[in-house]
């Protein structure tokens, strides 16, 4: 877009490093500058949808909560340049606080609270009776391709296949 204004820093920037589009300077970049930046989408819960530091960023379904699907992605990209530990750090994190909140409500969260916060308080869709994330959700909460993708992962940090 020509016009800065309308710019919003999210996420869709990542999918050149998920489909190995990414030449491996700018995977590097990726991986390095905006998924494991604080200030951008590597959150208690990663991978924010909008960057953190962006003036969109609101707590609110497509505009900054964390969806499980995103991180498995980013982690995948991680994975597909060589970059374990970058994809174990986001695996575990966002793995580690999805089994916080199940602990806590006993379900799995349509998407996740980025700071780590309750995904009740998040707000989906404001004007409507959906107003609250989905319990439940297993539609593209891919959390046993993440544990699996974590074990790979981590395997290869300690010099496995």
């Amino acid at each position: 877009m020509r016009d800065p204004a309308l710019r919003c820093f999210a996420y869709e920037g990542m999918w050149p490093l998920v489909v190995g589009a990414a030449a491996p300077e700018q995977a590097k970049s990726v991986i390095e500058e905006n998924l494991l930046n604080p200030a951008r989408f590597f959150c208690e819960h990663p991978i924010t949808t909008v960057g953190v530091e962006d003036p969109r960023f609101e707590l609110r379904m497509w505009r900054g909560p964390a969806w499980n699907s995103m991180t498995y992605w980013a982690a995948r990209g991680c994975v597909h340049y060589g970059a374990f530990e970058a994809a174990r750090t986001l695996l575990e994190k966002a793995l580690d606080d999805s089994a916080e909140q199940f602990e806590r409500t006993g379900t799995i969260w349509e998407f996740y609270h980025p700071r780590g916060g309750k995904p009740e308080d998040i707000r989906r869709k404001p004007s409507t009776p959906f107003n609250s994330p989905s319990r439940d959700y297993l539609g593209h909460n891919p959390l046993l391709a993440m544990a699996l993708l974590h074990g790979r992962a981590k395997n290869r940090i300690q010099g496995g296949l």
